[in-house]
C-alpha cells in the first residue's frame, strides 16, 4: 500500500501501557464537598456564635433584672422606714402643739374670767402694785427689763440704772426720764433679781432698746442685758415656742427674735430676710422687741 503526503500514520498504543487521561468528573464533585463542607463548617460556628451571644444577653437581662429588683427593693424598705420615723416625729409634735392650744385656751379663758370678775384676781393675789392699774411698771408698753445688774445692800435703784443708761449715749441720757423702777425676787441664787424699770414714754423705751447694744462695749456693763418687759402669756408662748423649736428635727436651723417671730439662721450674719442683723435690731425693737 503506497504513502500520501496527506495521510499520516496511525499512532499504536506503547506496549506499556497508554498515557491515563484526567477524569474531569471526579476532580469536580470532590471540589464541590470540600466546598459545601466548609459552607456547612461555616454555618455551624455562626449559629454557635448566635447562640452564644443569645445565651449571654439572657444573662446579662437577668443580672440587670436581679439587680433592679435588689435596687428597687432597698428604696422601699429605706422610704418606709423613713416613712415612718416622720410620721413619729410629726405625732409627738402634734401632740406637744395639742398640749400648748390648750395651755394657751386655758390661759385665756381664766384672763376673759378675769376681765368679767376683777374681784377674782384681787383674791389670787395680795400684791397691791401687782393689782394697781395706775402703777407704770405695770404698764409693758413702757417698761424694760434689766438682767444682770449687781445687788447691794440698800441700793439706789434710780442711780444704776441712770448710770446704765448714759452708757448708751448722751442723746438716750438727755431725754429718758425714769418712772418707776423695782428689783424683783430673785429666782437663780448665783444672779441678781431682775430689775423692772419704767420710763415716761414709749419713746424713751424704744431708744433704750435700740442703743442697748453699746453696752457690750462697756467693759463694765457688757453683762448687763436690756429686753422689753412681756406679759405672762407672751412669756409663756416664747417659752413654749423655742421648746418646740429646739425638738424639732431642723429646729435648730431657725431662732425667734424678741417680738415673736421664727427666723431661718444664716451663717453671713444676715437673717432670712437678706437684712443687716443691726438694723433688724432696730425695727423690732422700735416695736417693743427683745433682742440681746
Amino acid at each position: 500500500m503506497s504513502n500520501t503526503p496527506n495521510s499520516r500514520p496511525k499512532r499504536t498504543g506503547s506496549s506499556e501501557g497508554e498515557t491515563p487521561r484526567p477524569d474531569c468528573k471526579q476532580t469536580k464533585m470532590a471540589s464541590t464537598d470540600s466546598l459545601e463542607s466548609s459552607i456547612k463548617l461555616l454555618v455551624d460556628s455562626v449559629k454557635e456564635i448566635k447562640e452564644g451571644q443569645d445565651s449571654m444577653k439572657r444573662m446579662f437581662e437577668s443580672k440587670i433584672d436581679r439587680l433592679r429588683n435588689d435596687v428597687l427593693t432597698t428604696i422601699d424598705e429605706k422610704m418606709k422606714a423613713l416613712k415612718t420615723d416622720i410620721d413619729l416625729d410629726i405625732a409627738r409634735e402634734s401632740t406637744r402643739i395639742d398640749e400648748l392650744v390648750n395651755t394657751v385656751q386655758i390661759l385665756s379663758s381664766r384672763f376673759n374670767n378675769i376681765e368679767i370678775n376683777p374681784d377674782n384676781l384681787i383674791a389670787q393675789g395680795p400684791n397691791p402694785s401687782f393689782n394697781d392699774q395706775n402703777n407704770p411698771l405695770n404698764n409693758n408698753e413702757v417698761t424694760v427689763i434689766v438682767k444682770n445688774l449687781p445687788h447691794t445692800d440698800e441700793e439706789n435703784l434710780t442711780d444704776k440704772m441712770n448710770e446704765v443708761i448714759c452708757k448708751l449715749g448722751e442723746d438716750v441720757s438727755s431725754s429718758v426720764k425714769i418712772a418707776a423702777i423695782t428689783r424683783l425676787k430673785q429666782r437663780i441664787p448665783s444672779k441678781p433679781g431682775l430689775v423692772k424699770v419704767s420710763l415716761q414714754n414709749a419713746q424713751q423705751k424704744i431708744k433704750i432698746l435700740r442703743n442697748k447694744h453699746k453696752l457690750k462695749n462697756d467693759d463694765h456693763f457688757n453683762n448687763i442685758f436690756i429686753q422689753s418687759a412681756k406679759s405672762r402669756v407672751e412669756r409663756l408662748l416664747e417659752t413654749n415656742t423655742r421648746m418646740i423649736l429646739r425638738e424639732l428635727p431642723q429646729g435648730n436651723a431657725y431662732r425667734m427674735t424678741g417680738n415673736g417671730r421664727i427666723l431661718r439662721k444664716r451663717n453671713d450674719g444676715t437673717n432670712d430676710n437678706g437684712g443687716n442683723p443691726t438694723e433688724n435690731m432696730d425695727a423690732q425693737n422700735s416695736q417693743g422687741g427683745v433682742h440681746r
